[in-house]
């Protein structure tokens, strides 16, 4: 398969809309379901009527449904604390979460030392740790109820 060079923004817009075309012949070639035929050809077509400053602000400002994130360089105390550990995986895996915000929490959620999230030599090494104190976490949880059903007779 031949893997094409794109150099410029505008190159990459107009390959975005040829892709999206493809992929609605196909769409069609195999009679995929009305509605979301008819869906898909009014996006491209939404998206041929913009010009390309147009298309560069809505996807830069998030109108394509995608949800309100909370800044993931910049969260609070509090929104740390209510996070399950199933939110601290999700957000420590998000591409666009911060270091200084995985630090936060790793300070804040495993009582982390500033002095060893410095020692960790990025982004990567940090979730790594991370990952490793969950998942550590978890099995000590998953001991106790074991050491409790076994007390309880259970």
């Amino acid at each position: 398969m031949k893997v094409e060079k794109i150099n410029d923004e505008m190159s990459i817009y107009k390959k975005l809309i040829q892709t999206l075309e493809s992929n609605y012949v196909i769409l069609k070639n195999v009679e995929a379901n009305a509605q979301l035929t008819q869906i898909y050809e009014q996006l491209i077509q939404y998206l041929k009527s913009l010009k390309y400053s147009d298309f560069i602000n809505l996807i830069e400002s998030n109108k394509l449904g995608a949800t309100k994130r909370v800044s993931k360089d910049d969260i609070t105390n509090e929104a740390v604390a209510q996070m399950t550990l199933d939110d601290v995986k999700q957000f420590i895996t998000d591409p666009i979460s911060s270091k200084k915000a995985i630090a936060k929490i790793a300070v804040l959620r495993f009582q982390m030392r500033n002095s060893e999230i410095s020692s960790l030599r990025n982004k990567q090494t940090l979730i790594e740790h991370l990952r490793t104190l969950m998942l550590n976490r978890e099995t000590h949880e998953s001991i106790s109820r074991l050491a409790g059903d076994i007390r309880n007779g259970k």
